[in-house]
């Protein structure tokens, strides 16, 4: 099918639907004919006006993404994309196609959440898709996950207590996956703990992470060359727990041990003990602890700094492309806490405020006679 780029008088084509949600222009000028259009852009109309009624956004979507993917994986990009929408004009919500791709049934729409940050400049919050079923005999719209379109022709491999998806079979490793699944196990002894269920979706980059998600831009998939999320998906359904891999591997320690930190961790929790213990056990970037403290060590001893400054998410700094001072001055402290008091010193680190953490930490390092950022400091020398 070739496209035309045509120009017509602007009253041609130009649909009647938008009421708070708008039409990018080039929409005016499409000849495509979409059956019940109207019924679903005033449908998408009302769930985007809607948005910060969680309940209202997840009884839009059809019963079994819900029971497949929960209530925020299908909740959270509406309520957070559309910030301020429709009180004010920031980020306000501009769909930029739609069209059947199952004839008259099944819609793939493109929303781009768009700002006026001036006269003539404008910004990008995100670029999203989602995909609404229409039901001719009840005259209904219902929303599913664009991710289940994404990936209906991966390959898929049920494994013990874990189910990956990768996009070509032949790019994928049995031999990390099931290294993994031991991983799993291992991890679940560690914590005391049951063996947790997890989705696993192996992406070869974060782009491709993203789009997955549903994403053709967001600005963090752009913040590094490779990395992960993890997320919890239905209660009952097959993806009670999910990993998004942005590593192009069927293995991911850190984002997973997230998932049995989350066991004890509470609202208190700092980022620097969740971080840390998950950077203590399962290295981040694909590096080990090892080598975050030896890049720590280098940029410790090359700049005058106080390594308690760096206890917070706040005045975390990049070291390099892939060590941060927070996943590397965490995971320090993960690993001196454990060698002293073992697995209830991790709980009890868990539970520590960030606000509290310069007076409580020495306690509970049992740190006398030298203080807290040059015990650490000469902790850091044997790496």
């Amino acid at each position: 099918m070739k496209f035309f780029f045509l120009l017509f008088n602007l009253s041609i084509c130009y649909s009647s639907i938008a009421q708070k949600l708008y039409l990018n222009s080039a929409d005016k000028y499409n000849l495509n004919i979409v059956p019940h259009k109207e019924i679903v852009l005033k449908s998408l109309d009302s769930l985007l006006l809607n948005r910060l009624n969680r309940e209202y956004v997840f009884n839009k979507f059809t019963k079994a993404d819900q029971k497949l993917w929960g209530y925020k994986e299908l909740t959270n990009t509406f309520y957070i994309a559309g910030i301020n929408y429709p009180e004010m004009e920031y980020f306000k919500p501009t769909v930029l196609g739609i069209i059947d791709i199952v004839p008259a049934q099944k819609y793939l729409i493109k929303i781009a959440f768009t700002s006026r940050d001036d006269s003539i400049h404008n910004s990008i919050n995100i670029v999203y898709n989602v995909i609404a079923n229409y039901d001719s005999l009840k005259n209904k719209v219902e929303y599913e996950k664009y991710t289940n379109w994404y990936i209906k022709d991966w390959y898929t491999i049920q494994l013990p207590n874990i189910l990956f998806y990768k996009q070509r079979k032949e790019n994928f490793s049995l031999e990390e996956a099931s290294k993994f699944c031991k991983f799993n196990d291992s991890i679940a002894q560690f914590f005391k703990l049951k063996t947790k269920q997890f989705v696993y979706f192996s992406c070869k980059d974060p782009i491709q992470m993203f789009n997955l998600k549903g994403y053709d831009y967001v600005s963090n998939m752009f913040w590094a060359r490779n990395g992960g999320l993890t997320s919890h998906g239905g209660k009952d359904g097959i993806y009670p727990n999910i990993i998004y891999s942005a590593n192009d591997k069927e293995y991911y320690a850190h984002e997973l041990i997230h998932f049995y930190i989350s066991e004890f961790a509470d609202s208190n929790t700092s980022n620097i003990a969740d971080e840390g213990i998950a950077t203590f056990l399962g290295g981040s970037a694909e590096f080990p602890l090892t080598h975050h403290l030896m890049v720590l060590k280098e940029y410790m001893n090359k700049n005058h700094l106080s390594i308690t400054d760096f206890f917070t998410i706040n005045s975390m700094k990049m070291i390099d492309s892939d060590v941060s001072t927070l996943y590397s001055t965490g995971g320090l402290l993960a690993k001196l806490i454990y060698e002293k008091k073992g697995l209830d010193g991790l709980k009890k680190f868990l539970k520590i405020p960030e606000s509290e953490l310069k007076d409580e930490l020495p306690k509970l390092l049992e740190l006398k006679n030298v203080s807290l950022d040059n015990y650490l400091k000469q902790s850091l020398q044997q790496y």
